[in-house]
């Protein structure tokens, strides 16, 4: 494992700061080359120096705009251009970066934007208890496969204690946030 893979308070960092204890993990990856997830406050200047954005919120901004099929491959071509090498993930790139501990969430954004996508399609999104459902199958997606491959690689034990558990209120922040943006995205296009 490489040590900019994940970001952990108190551990370990690719922003040249000491190997301390792991509390709690949280892959960071980047949605798109130029935008970077702003998880780590040490980590707030970007390699291509262009604008932080939380990645979560992207993702499922594309599976609502593009649908299942478009959303989900441009995910996939984000994937893509992260296994070719590009710069387009937080710290690092190429197939061993996404074979680490930030793999498992990777793939999850490929099934978010799908099944967001999907949701859209078959209008969920037009009321608010299926729009709160579908967002929240959408970040299931991610977490669970995200999840899973941590536990793969440390344990089930570890993964939910630092994979999952420390972020779930930011979680259901950006699931708010992205409620607001949906109903304020169907009030404009009506």
């Amino acid at each position: 494992m490489d040590d900019s893979d994940i970001r952990c308070n108190n551990s370990w960092t690719g922003y040249g700061h000491e190997r301390q204890e792991a509390t709690a993990c949280e892959p960071q990856h980047s949605c798109y080359s130029g935008l970077r997830c702003w998880h780590c406050p040490r980590a707030s200047k970007s390699r291509s120096g262009l604008l932080n954005f939380p990645c979560k919120p992207l993702v499922l901004a594309i599976g609502i705009y593009y649908g299942s099929l478009l959303g989900g491959a441009t995910i996939l071509a984000y994937l893509f251009e992260g296994a070719l090498g590009l710069p387009v993930f937080q710290s690092g790139s190429g197939i061993a970066y996404m074979v680490g501990p930030t793999g498992g969430f990777l793939l999850g954004f490929f099934l978010a934007a799908v099944v967001i996508g999907y949701c859209t399609e078959r209008g969920m999104l037009n009321r608010l208890p299926t729009t709160i459902a579908a967002l929240l199958l959408a970040e299931a997606a991610i977490h669970i496969l995200g999840v899973a491959w941590l536990g793969i690689l440390f344990g089930p034990a570890k993964s939910i204690a630092f994979g999952l558990t420390p972020f779930l209120t930011g979680e259901a922040l950006k699931i708010g946030l992205l409620l607001a943006f949906v109903l304020a995205i169907r009030r404009v296009m009506r």
